[in-house]
């Protein structure tokens, strides 16, 4: 979970904190209403597009979560929350900005902060879950469930069968000059569809989603997309550069094999080459 929060630019500690609240770490198939997995999905409003299938698929529910968090701060910067998500003691209010639990429930994610610190520099189980086999011990089994087969999990699917994205983004790009977002993308083990879309913040001004057209990827050979902003969106981050009031752009990439199995990464990028907003990772004002 952290080293997939962390390639997608945001804090390793926000799924790790999310879903030892609501869900112990564990991938369950019960909660509140229709709520499964480890961060208690809907299955009424997620199992569907791109995250069909989210219950046996963990990477799938890590992607959900990493988008959310995106999209939250995201919002936040177009709004004018500049600092959003910058201070560790902030952290858990971003995570029950995905979570979105009762408003009397939102200050038990900041508590959980240094367990999952904890948890990311052993990386290991937590010490209170007695479910999970130790080492040399069989897990345990049901005597009362059916004796069905495991469904496989979507982490243990090996690489001939699950795409092996790379994602090739420059971290700061002129998007005012080039009026496009630049991706380049590959699968190294196979032939894949694959498809870019990105989001701008623009502080004041709201959040713009950018897409490219689907392609057939050949194994192994980098594709580049280009992702159109459009003269309008061109004009509202040149203007948010020239002011210091500094967009955020975040790409994504997602691809699919011929077997239907999808991978995606998400990427941040730095709206500018020089200037005042060449070196942040964030908005200002």
């Amino acid at each position: 979970m952290a080293g997939g929060a962390q390639a997608a630019g945001i804090p390793g500690e926000l799924p790790v904190m999310g879903s030892l609240v609501d869900a112990g770490l564990q991938n369950l198939n019960y909660g509140d209403s229709d709520a499964v997995g480890y961060f208690q999905m809907r299955l009424g409003i997620w199992n569907t597009g791109i995250y069909a299938g989210y219950p046996d698929h963990p990477t799938l529910q890590l992607q959900w979560f990493i988008n959310q968090a995106l999209a939250m701060r995201q919002q936040a910067i177009a709004a004018g929350k500049a600092d959003y998500g910058q201070d560790p003691a902030t952290w858990g209010s971003w995570v029950a900005d995905v979570q979105r639990p009762a408003e009397q429930y939102r200050g038990r994610y900041q508590l959980r902060l240094a367990d999952s610190q904890s948890l990311i520099a052993a990386a290991c189980i937590p010490t209170g879950d007695r479910s999970a086999p130790q080492p040399g011990q069989p897990a345990p089994t049901d005597p009362g469930a059916p004796a069905t087969p495991p469904v496989p999990d979507a982490q243990l699917i090996p690489d001939s069968v699950l795409p092996t994205l790379r994602v090739d983004v420059r971290k700061r790009q002129g998007l005012a000059r080039s009026g496009a977002l630049v991706v380049g993308a590959l699968c190294a083990n196979e032939n894949c569809f694959t498809r870019a879309n990105g989001t701008i913040a623009v502080p004041k001004q709201g959040v713009f989603h950018v897409t490219s057209d689907p392609r057939d990827v050949r194994k192994g050979k980098r594709a580049t997309f280009r992702l159109p902003l459009g003269r309008r969106l061109q004009k509202l981050v040149a203007a948010a550069v020239r002011s210091g009031h500094c967009p955020l752009a975040v790409v994504r990439v997602v691809a699919a094999n011929a077997g239907g199995y999808r991978t995606s990464a998400s990427r941040t990028v730095l709206p500018a080459t020089s200037g005042r907003c060449a070196g942040r990772g964030r908005a200002r004002g």
